[in-house]
């Protein structure tokens, strides 16, 4: 009985590892795959409104490099679906021209959870937020982790604005880790540079 058990237990991770390699073979979102050049994809437009807040780890904030985004040129009428819930816009961060980030924002549906964990196993971290922190008329949040290696993927629950109108989404995001950070470290020096020479031309003010 023993034996079984430890045999139940090694196949159980084993699977759990087989579906994470699959997040590491795919490398992406269908055919569009971190780390390749943004060029390849015809169907994306650069993006202007491209200014991004990052949060550091000691909870301060910066501001992005700008003109690194592009999306979709058919967003908002994309024809795309995930587990029968429409895809509402894809969005692709870029450094050096290649893609670190993809952002996919989906018609909410439970569907959409329950298919990415088909297809990746159960996620690494999971959150959801308790039903007596959350205000009247408001859905609790929800946030699951899939990582491996230099590969992430987060899902979670948002708001979408359109034209005046609020839509409930759940924004799926793939991440390259190593290029995610190499564009936060040249965030970082834009950041203080722009600061030195707002400094300095206040400084000549007086």
């Amino acid at each position: 009985m023993k034996k079984l058990l430890i045999l139940f237990l090694l196949a159980s991770n084993f699977s759990f590892s087989q579906d994470l390699s699959v997040l590491k073979e795919k490398n992406g979102f269908r055919n569009i795959k971190l780390n390749s050049l943004v060029k390849n994809y015809k169907d994306f437009t650069e993006t202007h409104n491209s200014d991004e807040y990052i949060t550091l780890d000691d909870n301060t904030f910066i501001v992005g490099l700008s003109k690194n985004k592009y999306e979709l040129k058919t967003r908002y009428n994309t024809q795309i679906n995930i587990a029968g819930s429409e895809v509402r816009n894809i969005t692709l961060s870029t450094i050096d021209g290649k893609i670190f980030e993809i952002f996919v924002d989906i018609k909410y549906s439970s569907n959409v959870l329950d298919n990415l964990k088909l297809a990746f196993g159960k996620p690494n971290k999971s959150y959801v937020q308790d039903y007596a922190e959350v205000d009247y008329g408001t859905t609790p949040d929800e946030k699951y982790t899939w990582e491996i290696d230099n590969v992430h993927c987060t899902l979670s629950n948002g708001n979408l604005y359109n034209g005046g109108d609020t839509n409930d989404v759940y924004h799926l995001r793939y991440v390259d880790i190593k290029l995610k950070e190499l564009y936060v470290l040249r965030s970082k020096k834009n950041s203080l540079k722009k600061n030195k020479d707002k400094q300095k031309k206040a400084t000549s003010e007086f």
